[in-house]
């Protein structure tokens, strides 16, 4: 019996040959989404299930030989003329283990694509285009770390999404009088410059850029802010749990941090040739022996960051928001419950007893400390004072400056109509993460499962990435409130409710939880107290 369609007979040879040129034509459509020719070559990228990706691709010079501790030098082009995009490049040199894949070396400036497939007018190009910055303190991480694999965001909004590495630690942000530090920054720019000139080859609008990025990755999204020649780069802004207050060293400061190093690994500070003839593993070696100098660092303060050096930063960051001298996007930014509860739990691994509560905020705060326990006694009736360390310093170091930030941008916005209409939106909106994951791949050796929302824990609901996929260890509520931060960071759908607009009166934020919904700043008591006692 011949086949019939729509009532029609059809013979053999015919629907053989109508299905060999289905398959053609749909095959040669797909191997076109995954051929992409920029203004450098051609990259070749693979299919997935949903989406395409193109992964290592080269968007600078390797800082190897002269180039180390140079500002990042773009790339004009590359050999062979189509490169395969389809494993991902080196991290950036670090210590731990938690990499994927595991390969580091220098030459990592690497940055990755995902792309939805275009297959109906419902979802045809250009997408708007999400650039994510990793976290990990300036020292650690890579855009190729699977909690923040971009397919699933792709897939799932219609967006191209884009993540990147950068120059860490020594490689990145060493500082002596002859280097002006800062090279992850200007590493991260140029990914930023490579996607506005780039990205429509993949489908992407470079007039539609949201940055986001999570605790140093948030750091860094608000420095390109205030950094002058980021305008235009990006059109919309998310800081996740990034620590706005953090006070950048100037150079002198830095410089000897420069020189420590260069003692560590037999060289003279400033001596370049010396400090260039030293390879990777001398070098991180020696970053692995500062670390533990503690007298250098007081509290909250790392030896790799950004640095003040009078050319990207003119200002303290949260000055130039307070100032009015930022460039105004619509911002979220936010923090989850209990930021620091890992961090404290890491220094102290046995209960903190109330004396040794009192002496770290005598430590830390020292001819303040009364003052400081004034607001934060100790709580009675418990053996371990360590969530009630945790609480204190989640507000000092990330929620109340946070609210500090959203501040100065609203009463901007009050005085700033006509740049506001120029503008169109340049709000500002603040979130809280108040669900503990069922699992915890950051932060394995403190209690966060289930118990408190630690530092990190956004990135896999925003990426519905770790517990929800592949593993699906994640439960329907958890998925559900996953898919709705998806939706709130990318603007892909609707949401249960709308993003509140920050303002000092009613000092609202959403609350992310099975029940989302915004709700009054529980914190804005002791946020009051920071702003005063720090006149941020």
């Amino acid at each position: 019996m011949r086949p019939r369609w729509g009532g029609v007979t059809i013979q053999p040879y015919r629907l053989v040959c109508f299905v060999l040129f289905f398959v053609l034509v749909i095959g040669n459509v797909l191997a076109d989404q995954s051929l992409v020719q920029t203004p450098l070559g051609n990259i070749q990228g693979a299919f997935g299930i949903g989406w395409i990706e193109f992964i290592g691709i080269p968007y600078a010079e390797p800082p190897l030989g002269d180039l180390r501790w140079q500002k990042t030098v773009p790339k004009t082009s590359w050999s062979p003329f189509t490169i395969n995009a389809t494993s991902f490049g080196d991290a950036c040199p670090q210590f731990g283990n938690f990499l994927f894949p595991p390969q580091m070396s220098e030459n990592c400036l690497f940055l990755n694509v995902w792309t939805p497939i275009a297959s109906s007018p419902l979802n045809e190009p250009p997408w708007p285009v999400m650039v994510y910055i990793h976290g990990g303190g300036w020292t650690q991480g890579a855009g190729s770390q699977p909690e923040m694999w971009g397919h699933f965001m792709a897939n799932s909004t219609n967006r191209v999404v884009v993540t990147i590495n950068y120059r860490l630690g020594v490689f990145g942000w060493m500082v002596s009088q002859s280097l002006s530090g800062n090279f992850g920054l200007y590493d991260q720019q140029t990914a930023l410059q490579w996607v506005h000139d780039n990205i429509a080859a993949f489908g992407g609008d470079p007039n539609d850029v949201t940055l986001f990025g999570q605790s140093a990755g948030g750091h860094s999204v608000m420095s390109h802010l205030i950094i002058e020649n980021g305008k235009n780069l990006f059109q919309r802004a998310i800081i996740q749990s990034g620590p706005p207050s953090l006070v950048l060293r100037n150079k002198a400061a830095d410089s000897k941090i420069g020189a420590a190093i260069a003692g560590f690994v037999g060289c003279i500070a400033d001596d370049l040739i010396c400090l260039r003839s030293r390879n990777t593993s001398v070098l991180l070696a020696a970053q692995g022996e500062l670390l533990y100098i503690p007298s250098l660092f007081p509290l909250a303060d790392m030896p790799w960051q950004p640095t003040f050096d009078n050319e990207l930063f003119v200002a303290q960051p949260l000055e130039s928001f307070r100032n009015g001298n930022y460039t105004k996007v619509p911002l979220l930014t936010g923090n989850v419950a209990n930021e620091t509860f890992s961090f404290i739990y890491a220094a102290f691994s046995s209960p903190l007893s109330e004396a040794e509560y009192l002496a770290a905020i005598g430590v830390a705060f020292q001819l303040n400390a009364l003052e400081v326990l004034q607001v934060y006694p100790p709580p009675a009736n418990t053996q371990d004072f360590r969530p009630a360390f945790s609480s204190l310093a989640t507000d000092f170091i990330f929620r109340c400056p946070a609210r500090a930030l959203a501040r100065y941008i609203a009463a901007n916005n009050n005085i700033s109509s006509s740049e506001k209409k120029k503008t169109n939106d340049t709000s500002v909106s603040m979130y809280l993460l108040t669900h503990s994951p069922s699992w915890d791949p950051e932060n394995p050796g403190a209690p966060c499962q289930g118990v408190a929302v630690c530092h990190g824990a956004d990135v896999s609901y925003v990426f519905h990435t770790d517990g929800f996929f592949p593993q699906s260890n994640a439960s329907d509520s958890e998925q559900l409130l996953s898919w709705h931060m998806m939706n709130y960071w990318t603007n892909a759908a609707p949401n249960p409710v709308p993003l509140p607009v920050w303002d000092s009166a009613s000092d609202q934020l959403l609350q992310l939880d099975f029940t989302i919904a915004p709700v009054s700043n529980d914190r804005s008591h002791f946020c009051d107290f920071w702003d005063k006692y720090m006149q941020w």
